[in-house]
């Protein structure tokens, strides 16, 4: 998503994505974003994204056939030489 500084901008995010996200997450962003008395769609969306961003599920560092998999995969094994359980953890992957 790009960073929003416009409140009609945030507003009209706000309204496509509110009902998408979990109800806890929507009353603890909107507590988050009105705590300092004021009301801003740009912190009630920053707070939303951050929630929904922080929830989401971690991005797996290495793929198959990828270069840098394969690098670090060879890395790991130079880490493990000599101990045949993290030889054979590495091998599985």
């Amino acid at each position: 998503m790009t960073t929003i500084h416009a409140p009609s901008s945030a507003r009209q995010q706000l309204s496509s994505t509110w009902l998408t996200v979990p109800e806890a997450t929507r009353e603890s962003s909107e507590g988050e974003a009105t705590a300092g008395g004021i009301q801003s769609y740009v912190d009630l969306l920053t707070c939303l994204q951050d929630a929904v961003w922080a929830s989401a599920p971690a991005v797996p560092l290495k793929v198959k056939g990828d270069p840098v998999h394969e690098a670090l995969n060879q890395l790991e094994r130079r880490i493990v030489d000599g101990d045949p359980q993290q030889q054979k953890r590495v091998q599985e992957r």
